[in-house]
């Protein structure tokens, strides 16, 4: 079941700009923090991260048991999962933004967030247009669609 129209552009609105005060909130728009994640002295990045990934599977489980979302494993695909992971930590370690702790921050009045920004868009732009020519590399390692415990 899918919300469309402006209901659903609405409740989105509302969900970023809730989740982008949050970040705001907890410190993840400032770049400083991210990196201080890396270098072990700040572990906020990790605890949000935890938060967020509990509240999403118990909030999703009580969705599927509803029947309002159904599961939609994606295959394992080896290539494509440690080159995009050596990319997107080498850019957050580099930059000390995600995408979402960039948009907060550019919200918050960071220009370094700006330029991360700027830069996450040259990528995916780059790799939409690399990406025939990457395809079979992406494609390695395919361990189709991999399931822990019955769903």
């Amino acid at each position: 079941m899918t919300e469309t129209g402006v209901g659903a552009n609405v409740l989105g609105l509302a969900t970023g700009l809730a989740f982008g005060a949050l970040l705001q909130r907890g410190g993840l728009s400032d770049s400083a923090t991210i990196k201080n994640q890396f270098s072990g002295t700040d572990w906020r990045v990790a605890g949000t991260v935890g938060t967020a990934v509990a509240m999403g599977g118990v909030a999703f489980e009580q969705l599927r048991r509803r029947g309002v979302v159904a599961p939609d494993v994606k295959p394992v695909k080896l290539g494509g999962i440690l080159s995009g992971a050596a990319l997107f930590g080498t850019g957050m370690t580099l930059g000390g933004y995600c995408p979402g702790t960039a948009v907060a921050g550019v919200g918050a009045g960071h220009r370094d967030a700006g330029w991360a920004l700027l830069g996450m868009s040259a990528g995916a732009l780059g790799l939409v247009r690399a990406y025939p020519a990457l395809k079979k590399g992406l494609d390695a390692g395919d361990f189709g669609r991999v399931r822990l415990g019955a769903a």
